[in-house]
């Protein structure tokens, strides 16, 4: 194992004082000790800034930086700015790690421009759901290709997973800021583009607490939802250029419909635009697009509904579809908020 190597873990800190104490005892516990920890509190209102100040205290490895509230990768992207070593990790400040999180990580690394990827265990309600996986070694550009065309694109978040600082630096790869949704694809698909070998790994040393953030329910503008879409669609397509993928396969869109999806749920749920102005932004997607959103779901009733509609160019139709299945959507997420209190 590669004991010189140095590791920066970044984790971005914002009002998770009720986690932040397990997530930051895991890392100190880490079996490999060669590391720095970086907590960037991203502006918290509760008590996590403190928390992070009470650690810092007592171990030299903890550097604590508080900034303004600018967002997950405007904190991320300060780590980057202020890291020393070599490799660099990323933890949310809800989730933990297990003891040999980093030595795990470490073990597989033999060149300065790989990605190493660990699948995380998903914690939902106290029950773990671990990633059913293979051991993988991806080199060069077939790798890469494989590496996509299997799907493990999937695991876009920059959590439990290895990136070489070098790289990073060396191609300015950074989250995008201006974005509020899909950051995490873009940023993984930026890195990819340079990487030479990725090695992908079963053994699960990383837990992810899921829960239906804000950021995940909440329909942003239009135009920032768009502008998510196509970042990350460029991205892809770069890296299908020079992989030899179709961008326009399965593999590509399965990737890209969530934040399609978002984006015409903008459209069709901003009530400041007529309802003439929205269907005109829902027509003037490209069909190409459509189409393939069109592909998901098949096996279902509206599914084949939305193919047959998207295939025939039937704008109004789907705008009506969209309406009606956000009314759905709305009475149950106000259904769902109002049983949880």
């Amino acid at each position: 194992m590669m004991d010189f190597i140095e590791i920066s873990v970044i984790v971005p800190v914002y009002n998770v004082e009720k986690y932040l104490c397990q997530c930051v005892e895991s890392i100190l516990s880490q079996t490999y000790r060669n590391f720095e920890l970086l907590l960037i509190d991203d502006g918290s209102k509760d008590n996590s800034g403190n928390i992070c100040d009470e650690y810092a205290k007592n171990d030299p490895r903890i550097r604590v930086l508080h900034v303004e509230n600018g967002g997950a990768s405007y904190a991320r992207n300060i780590g980057l700015n202020i890291a020393v070593g070599d490799w660099v990790t990323f933890v949310d400040a809800d989730d933990w790690v297990s003891s040999n999180y980093l030595e795990e990580l470490v073990k597989d690394v033999d060149s300065d421009d790989m990605l190493i990827l660990y699948p995380p265990v998903k914690v939902i309600d106290g029950n773990q759901f671990k990633a059913e996986v293979n051991d993988f070694n991806f080199c060069s550009n077939e790798g890469k290709r494989l590496f996509v065309e299997y799907g493990f694109l999937s695991f876009s978040e920059p959590h439990s997973k290895l990136f070489s600082l070098s790289v990073i630096r060396k191609y300015d790869i950074r989250f995008p800021e201006d974005v509020i949704v899909g950051e995490d694809g873009i940023f993984i698909s930026r890195y990819l583009f340079y990487t030479n070998g990725i090695k992908v790994r079963n053994t699960p040393i990383y837990y992810y607490r899921y829960s239906e953030t804000s950021v995940q329910k909440k329909i942003y503008d239009s135009k920032i939802e768009w502008r998510a879409y196509q970042l990350w669609k460029f991205e892809l397509e770069k890296l299908c250029n020079q992989l030899g993928i179709n961008s326009e396969s399965d593999s590509i869109y399965n990737l890209l419909s969530s934040l399609l999806t978002r984006y015409m749920n903008s459209v069709v749920c901003d009530s400041k635009k007529s309802i003439k102005d929205r269907y005109i932004l829902l027509k003037n997607i490209p069909l190409v697009d459509k189409r393939n959103y069109g592909r998901r779901g098949i096996s279902s009733i509206q599914g084949r509904l939305l193919r047959f509609i998207v295939n025939n160019d039937c704008d109004l139709l789907l705008f009506i579809l969209l309406i009606f299945r956000q009314k759905i959507y709305r009475c149950l997420l106000y259904t769902s908020d109002a049983a949880d209190d």
